[in-house]
C-alpha cells in the first residue's frame, strides 16, 4: 500500500485543527492561565497557523510566504511544547530561544525569495525539528510530567519523530533534497503521518495533565478540604501557579512556609489516628483563621501531614512578618483526650525567591527535614 500525498495533505489539516479545537476550548475554561498553559496554548495556535500556511501554500503567488511562515511556525510549536514541559517543572520556559529558533527556520526560507522552491532553508527546519522534538523527548523523561502515562507516550512519539527527522537532515545535507531516499522513505508522506502523530498524541497527553486544574474549578467541593478548611491540592495549585507566574513577571519573589505538628506520628502511636487528626485540624484552623486575604494555605500531595502556605510577591520584612504572625497564632496550642490536655508545637519551615512556589515548596522540605533530623541527633 502507498501513502497518497494528496489524500494526506487533506486529511491532515482537519486532524490537526480538531485536536488543537479540543485544547484550546479546554484552556479556554480556565479561570487563569499559568505559564504552561501559556506555552501549550502557543504549541497548538502555531500548529493552527502552521496548518493554514501550508494550506495557502498551494497558490503559487504567496506559496514561497506561506512556506517560510509555515517553517517557522511549525518549529515554534514543537519548542513551545519543550517549554510548557520545563515550566510544569518549576524551571524556566526559556521561550525566546524557541523564537529565536523558528524565526530563523522561516527566515532562512523567505531569504531565498520565490525561486527559493518548497525546500528554501529547509536545513534550518529540519534541524529545528529534530532538537525541538528530541528536547521535548528528554524533558518529558525527565520531568514530573513522566508520572503521566499519556506524556510518557507522546515522550516516545517525540523521540521517534525526532530521530526521524534527524534521518531527513542528514540524508538531505549529505545528498540533497532531491535524492530518491529523500523522497520516498524519508518523503513528505511519511513525515505528514508521524507529524499528524505527534499532533494527536500531543493533544491527548497535554489535555489529560491539565485537566486536574479544570476539575478543581468545574467542582466547588473539591477547591477546599471541608474539615480543615485549606485547598486541595488541585486547586492550590491552579491558584499558586497564576498568582506566582503573576508576580514573578514583575521581579517580585514570593514565600513559602511549610507548617507541620512536631511528633504528630508519636500522637497517633500513643494516642490513636483520631486525636492526631484533630492536632493536624486544630493547625489548620489557626491558618486560615490568621493568614491574609492574599495569602494561600492548602497541601500538596506528596508532602502528607504538611500544611503550604504561600505568599506571591511576600519577602524581606513582609516575609519575616508573615511568618512571626504564623508563628503567634500558633503558639499555645492543645488538644484534650478525656482528661488530658496535649500540648502542640508547630514547626515552621521557610523558603523565599523569585523561584516558582514547586521549587520553594521543596526547599522548604529540605529544610523542614534537615531541622527534624537536627533535633533527633540531640
Amino acid at each position: 500500500m502507498t501513502l497518497d500525498l494528496p489524500t494526506l495533505l487533506i486529511v491532515s489539516p482537519l486532524i490537526i485543527v480538531s485536536c488543537c479545537v479540543l485544547y484550546l476550548t479546554g484552556t479556554a475554561r480556565r479561570r487563569g492561565m499559568d505559564k504552561v498553559d501559556r506555552c501549550w496554548t502557543l504549541t497548538f495556535v502555531a500548529l493552527l497557523m502552521t496548518t493554514v500556511c501550508y494550506l495557502l501554500s498551494g497558490l503559487n503567488t504567496v506559496a514561497w510566504v506561506a512556506n517560510g511562515l509555515g517553517n517557522g511556525l511549525f518549529v515554534l510549536a514543537l519548542g513551545a511544547m519543550w517549554s510548557g514541559v520545563r515550566a510544569f517543572d518549576g524551571r524556566r520556559p526559556f521561550l525566546w530561544v524557541v523564537v529565536v529558533t523558528a524565526v530563523v527556520a522561516g527566515a532562512s526560507a523567505l531569504v531565498s525569495g520565490p525561486d527559493g522552491g518548497v525546500w528554501a532553508g529547509g536545513w534550518a527546519y529540519l534541524l529545528g525539528l529534530t532538537g525541538w522534538s528530541l528536547a521535548s523527548a528528554v524533558a518529558i523523561l525527565r520531568g514530573r510530567v513522566r508520572a503521566f502515562p499519556s506524556m510518557t507516550a507522546l515522550a516516545v512519539v517525540a523521540a521517534g519523530y525526532g530521530l526521524f527527522t534527524a534521518a531527513r537532515t542528514v540524508i538531505a545535507l549529505t545528498h540533497g533534497f532531491d535524492d530518491p531516499l529523500f523522497l520516498t522513505v524519508a518523503g513528505s508522506e511519511v513525515a505528514t503521518v508521524v507529524g499528524m502523530l505527534v499532533g494527536v498524541v500531543g493533544s491527548f497527553a497535554m489535555i489529560t495533565v491539565r485537566a486536574p486544574g479544570v476539575a478543581a474549578e468545574a467542582d466547588g467541593e473539591r477547591r477546599f478540604d471541608p474539615y480543615l478548611g485549606l485547598r486541595s491540592p488541585a486547586w492550590l495549585a491552579q491558584r499558586a501557579d497564576v498568582a506566582v507566574d503573576r508576580v514573578q513577571e514583575t521581579g517580585q519573589a514570593s514565600t513559602v512556609v511549610l507548617v507541620r505538628v512536631r511528633d504528630l506520628d508519636e500522637i497517633e502511636s500513643a494516642f490513636g489516628r483520631q486525636l492526631a487528626r484533630e492536632a493536624f485540624e486544630r493547625t489548620a484552623e489557626e491558618i486560615v483563621a490568621g493568614i491574609p486575604r492574599d495569602v494561600l494555605a492548602g497541601t500538596v500531595d506528596h508532602l502528607p501531614a504538611t500544611i503550604v502556605v504561600i505568599a506571591p510577591g511576600t519577602e524581606g520584612a513582609a516575609a519575616s512578618r508573615l511568618v512571626h504572625l504564623l508563628d503567634g497564632y500558633l503558639r499555645g496550642m492543645s488538644i484534650t483526650d478525656d482528661d488530658l490536655e496535649l500540648p502542640l508545637v508547630a514547626d515552621l519551615a521557610v523558603a523565599t525567591g523569585d523561584r516558582s512556589w514547586r521549587r520553594l515548596v521543596t526547599e522548604a522540605a529540605a529544610a523542614a527535614d534537615e531541622a527534624q533530623a537536627s533535633r533527633s541527633t540531640t
